[in-house]
């Protein structure tokens, strides 16, 4: 339940972001001291549209078209609908 509310929240961020594609994910990080500086970089494909759809698809199918169809960028939206694809034909080859 509580992925539902907070998957509002990211479509509102990523309607205000221009550039969100939902794809290609990462997760950056710094840490500081006064002798050394480390940055890691990594990819987060948990994150990515294509496998936060999917689960939630599966989960509730109906549901998560009327999100998908909420993004105003034409990108995260069509990456949406390919995961909820996706998982329609994922589900009927195991079924």
């Amino acid at each position: 339940m509580r992925a539902w509310e907070i998957l509002g929240e990211v479509v509102k961020a990523a309607n205000a972001a221009d550039a969100f594609t939902g794809e290609d994910s990462r997760v950056s990080s710094r840490l500081q001291t006064s002798m050394m500086v480390v940055m890691s970089n990594s990819t987060a494909e948990d994150f990515d549209l294509l496998a936060v759809f999917s689960h939630l698809a599966r989960a509730d199918l109906l549901r998560a078209v009327q999100l998908a169809k909420t993004f105003t960028g034409e990108a995260p939206r069509a990456v949406a609908t390919l995961a909820i694809s996706r998982s329609i034909l994922e589900k009927r080859k195991q079924g």
